[in-house]
């Protein structure tokens, strides 16, 4: 299985707007494709930043999700919601706790 974890910065009005509009959403567009498994989130209490988890059956199932236009479309949408101007992702091909992946920043411009 590969799992990709993701770490939004988002103000509160962003935490709000995921859960009650956006994972939704982004959830329906995930489950209709070859390979999903799952798509969760954690938020962080008084902390700017949700970790969403994406799982595929592999990377190929994934880089599907990945490639499609609308998922850059609902990646946007969180744009006039973030308190930084980054975001961080890291992959795996098995449950991992947070703090021992390997995170990578992708700077917003």
């Amino acid at each position: 299985m590969f799992h990709v974890y993701v770490r939004h910065f988002l103000t509160e009005q962003g935490i709000d707007f995921v859960k009650n509009e956006w994972y939704e959403k982004v959830h329906n567009l995930m489950n209709s494709l070859p390979g999903f498994v799952s798509f969760s989130y954690e938020a962080n209490q008084n902390e700017d930043w949700m970790t969403f988890i994406v799982s595929f059956t592999d990377q190929i199932s994934f880089n599907q999700w990945n490639v499609q236009y609308d998922h850059d479309l609902v990646i946007d949408e969180l744009d006039p919601y973030r308190s930084r101007d980054y975001w961080e992702y890291a992959n795996s091909n098995c449950n991992k706790t947070e703090g021992l992946l390997d995170w990578q920043v992708v700077k917003i411009f």
